[in-house]
């Protein structure tokens, strides 16, 4: 299964990212995850790299052919043959989720690089059992559907929910937990208005 978060810049996306993360790992599961930048996402296996760094020792167990494809995109963002290196992927999140149920997290889906996008799209329409993955997604007129190349075994397993501005009532909590101190109506009323109720902009 497949959670899409999306919403526009600063309305709170990687803050539920992070939250979906910590309750993964509460409820045992295993977790990789990726946080992506526009200024990476022409250079080729970035996104791909950041999710597989740190599984050497998992990686060891697959095929030599496959474990060395995996370690030259970890370690020099090339490879010779990407389809051997997918099937290495597909592998790998299989052997992992054999020890645990595993999430794969990505943050910021529309950074990801073409090279990263076509090995994820083969790996996610082959995802064993027991692997989920929940991703963030930035919406906004100019940018194409970021999301639309993720597709899984079954076209009903994809969940997309649209992170909507927050109401003053709920603006309000946040200015208030992080600046520790209540704000008068009439300011919140005009900070609500100013930001369109996107948290990160009101407490900017």
């Amino acid at each position: 299964s497949a959670l899409v978060l999306d919403g526009e810049a600063g309305i709170g996306k990687t803050t539920m990212w992070f939250e979906a993360m910590t309750k993964a790992r509460e409820l045992g599961f295993g977790v990789i995850s990726a946080q992506l930048a526009a200024a990476e996402s022409d250079l080729p296996y970035t996104a791909l790299a950041d999710l597989l760094r740190g599984l050497d020792e998992e990686a060891s167990a697959l095929p030599d052919i496959q474990k060395h494809a995996l370690q030259r995109v970890v370690l020099e963002s090339d490879v010779a043959d990407w389809r051997v290196l997918a099937a290495a992927v597909a592998a790998l999140l299989d052997l992992l989720s054999h020890r645990s149920p595993l999430l794969i997290a990505v943050d910021d889906l529309q950074w990801v690089d073409p090279s990263s996008r076509r090995v994820l799209a083969f790996a996610a329409r082959r995802l064993p059992a027991h692997v989920s993955i929940v991703a963030t997604v930035r919406t906004e007129p100019l940018l194409a559907d970021a999301a639309g190349w993720l597709k899984l075994a079954q076209p009903n397993a994809i969940r997309r929910i649209t992170m909507a501005p927050m109401t003053l009532s709920e603006l309000h909590e946040v200015i208030s937990r992080v600046l520790h101190q209540s704000l008068p109506r009439p300011t919140m009323l005009r900070i609500h208005e100013i930001a369109g109720g996107n948290p990160l902009f009101a407490l900017e």
